[in-house]
């Protein structure tokens, strides 16, 4: 994690404002991996409402689910960073840390 302010701050939109005509489906390609490993994204809309996270410390954690098996809610959690448009000074190139669990439940 880096300290505030970061250059490039997070953002993750509402899933439940994402028009699934607007969603792009793609493969990324990995070394090894001939099958690539598949990818969800979205084009802009302006319905889209989007949330950004500036100035996170390593006190701060922020959970998202990014896959749900059925097919009646919303896929994921769109999320990127992106670049500030102004000028911060002594901002730092933003690092972050993941960490991905998976919960499986049976009816």
């Amino acid at each position: 994690m880096t300290p505030p302010p970061q250059d490039v701050p997070l953002a993750l939109c509402d899933q439940r404002s994402v028009d699934e005509k607007d969603w792009v489906f793609g493969n990324t390609i990995e070394p090894g991996m001939d099958e690539g490993s598949p990818y969800t994204t979205s084009v802009f809309n302006k319905g889209q409402k989007w949330h950004f996270f500036s100035d996170l410390t390593s006190d701060d954690v922020i959970v998202f689910k990014q896959y749900d098996s059925r097919p009646e809610v919303p896929m994921g959690c769109l999320h990127g960073a992106f670049s500030w448009p102004e000028d911060l000074p002594g901002a730092v190139p933003r690092a972050s840390m993941e960490l991905r669990i998976f919960a499986f439940y049976e009816d």
